[in-house]
């Protein structure tokens, strides 16, 4: 059982660290109810091309809203092949506050979390699937220095740990996933001068597998994958007239 509740944490832990919207209502429910009320801000595809940018497949479809500052506060991710969705609700101070995943319509899993004074202080997060449900109840604890949130540890039983070290303006700068004493997966964030998202590395050490994602003004320009330190493929990302993202992949 620790087994699947490290790969189930480690699978999920890595969509938490977004940033969006303070929460100022009475509720998580309140909150979410008057997200849902907001219309849809932008409408992106994301295509499938070739090296001569035509269109060869159409993978995903994004609806997202923003605050009015800008903020994400909702994406809806639905991956056209699989008929995966994922909804995500977001807060400026603590990132993606609750999460749903259906396949073919049907929830397989949900993330929900409690906050007090502004800050989340636990979560729950829940697998289904063939009449089973599986949880994960984790609790966040917070090391500040000048009141500016430094560390956070997030508890998830059995042994189970996440770190995260935050920079000066309370962004992540590090993340990792502990089993025991065992690191399973390690999440690097580096920044340009105005302190906006250049790169990402995301290192998955129980199969030695690298992803590395890069950035433009916050907009993601390739991903690449290494397999035991040998690139396996990269994806180069751009956008069209309508702001659609078109992503070509070229395999090793």
């Amino acid at each position: 059982m620790k087994f699947q509740r490290s790969q189930l944490i480690i699978l999920f832990i890595f969509f938490i660290i977004i940033s969006c919207k303070n929460n100022k209502t009475n509720s998580l429910e309140e909150y979410i109810k008057g997200i849902d009320e907001i219309p849809i801000s932008e409408t992106i595809y994301i295509f499938e091309v070739d090296s001569n940018k035509n269109v060869t497949d159409t993978l995903a479809l994004r609806k997202l809203k923003y605050d009015d500052n800008e903020n994400l506060i909702y994406e809806n991710n639905l991956q056209l092949k699989s008929n995966l969705e994922t909804i995500n609700y977001y807060d400026v101070k603590n990132g993606m506050i609750y999460s749903t995943v259906k396949q073919n319509g049907e929830i397989i899993s949900d993330f929900k979390t409690t906050i007090e004074k502004g800050l989340i202080v636990s979560a729950n997060y829940n697998v289904y699937g063939n009449g089973i449900k599986d949880s994960v109840f984790m609790k966040y604890h917070y090391t500040f220095d000048k009141e500016k949130k430094k560390k956070l540890l997030i508890d998830s039983g059995d042994d189970f740990h996440t770190i995260e070290l935050y920079n000066e303006l309370e962004k992540p700068i590090l993340n990792f996933s502990m089993h025991e004493k065992d690191t399973l997966e390690k999440t690097e964030f580096m920044y340009n001068e105005y302190n906006m998202i250049k790169k990402k590395i995301v290192k998955n050490f129980s199969v030695n597998e690298e992803v590395i994602y890069e950035y433009d003004d916050g907009f993601i320009i390739r991903e690449s994958l290494l397999i035991n330190g040998v690139e396996e493929f990269y994806a180069d990302y751009d956008k069209d007239e309508q702001g659609n993202h078109l992503r070509y992949t070229k395999m090793r």
